[in-house]
């Protein structure tokens, strides 16, 4: 009778320790879900702080301030931690010209602006990454 007691006992410890690990599994692929979309959140956030910076930039600006977005692409350009941006330039409705990404191409074309000037600029977006990749910049 004491065996079949403790066999009891055993056999109940084993069917609540499998309970638990079961449970155990359960709720750890429960989470992993929640991983992944805080990833994708997080990932989100990080792509529209790093495109905030360049778009704000976007419409009609003073030439200076044209000359402050081609040197924070140049320094983005140069850290190579993102997508390459390329800058063109167009005048009076024709095609884009330029696709400047070297700190030479875009020194260049920014000693081309006059401060005081107004210029439309326009910043683009790559579809599949979701990060800025162009900077377009309407000359007189």
């Amino acid at each position: 009778m004491e065996n079949a007691t403790k066999a009891l006992l055993i056999a109940a410890s084993v069917l609540i320790a499998i309970a638990l690990i079961a449970i155990g599994i359960r709720i750890l692929s429960s989470t992993s879900g929640v991983t992944r979309q805080v990833d994708r959140v997080s990932s989100g956030l990080e792509t529209s702080i790093y495109n905030s910076q360049f778009t704000k930039y976007a419409g009609e600006q003073k030439g200076y301030d044209v000359k402050a977005l081609l040197r924070l692409v140049k320094q983005s350009n140069i850290s190579g931690n993102k997508e390459t941006i390329s800058v063109y330039y167009t005048a009076g409705g024709a095609n884009e010209t330029g696709g400047f990404t070297t700190p030479d191409g875009i020194d260049y074309f920014s000693d081309t602006l006059a401060s005081n000037d107004i210029y439309p600029v326009e910043i683009r977006i790559n579809n599949d990454t979701g990060l800025v990749n162009k900077v377009v910049v309407t000359v007189h």
